[in-house]
């Protein structure tokens, strides 16, 4: 069945660590996004730009979730279509600011969820405004690290935390990196 498939690819790529070359496949991203999406993309810009949203010096807009799913920015809008700028106007109204992050994020998350109604469009805006602790919530990547929980939220989260231990074994910069090798991983294989 296509559960055991994925069980015996994700053991297989656990039990091969030492030949897996995660930031090889990081290095290989530009190649997936252009044979995928006809084009690259340099997410480390839309980092940058979000910095101020990471330091808390300033609040998420609608604005910033507009060029976040700007496919001229990232390819997500494909899989998650970004919120009419009239529905983030209203839900960003109380000025939601996503820093600091608490010890346990699953309440940034609900607000989060409540304005976007969609986990994977919640995950889009946390990678890029938090790529450190956050990555993309990927079905890709799921299935690779095959990680269930009851409730979107907790699936999210326990995601989040099972990339954070893969970027302390391979040696990678942040949840987001890994999240990203991952997905080209899978692109890929």
């Amino acid at each position: 069945s296509l559960s055991q498939a994925n069980q015996r690819q994700r053991e297989h790529i656990v039990t091969n660590s030492l030949g897996l070359n995660l930031k090889h496949y990081l290095e290989l991203l530009p190649k997936v996004h252009t044979a995928k999406f006809g084009r690259t993309y340099d997410f480390a810009r839309l980092e940058k730009r979000l910095e101020p949203i990471r330091s808390g010096e300033r609040w998420l807009v609608a604005k910033d979730v507009l060029e976040i799913f700007d496919f001229k920015n990232t390819p997500f809008s494909r899989y998650w279509p970004a919120p009419a700028q009239k529905e983030l106007d209203i839900g960003l109204k109380q000025r939601l600011f996503l820093a600091p992050l608490p010890a346990d994020p699953k309440e940034v998350v609900g607000k989060l969820l409540a304005i976007f109604r969609n986990i994977g469009s919640v995950s889009v805006v946390l990678r890029f405004v938090h790529p450190k602790q956050f990555g993309i919530f990927s079905s890709p990547v799921l299935n690779l690290l095959q990680v269930h929980r009851p409730t979107a939220i907790d699936v999210y989260l326990a995601l989040c935390d099972e990339l954070l231990e893969w970027q302390r074994h391979f040696g990678m910069n942040s949840v987001a990196e890994t999240e990203m090798a991952l997905w080209a991983y899978d692109q890929i294989i």
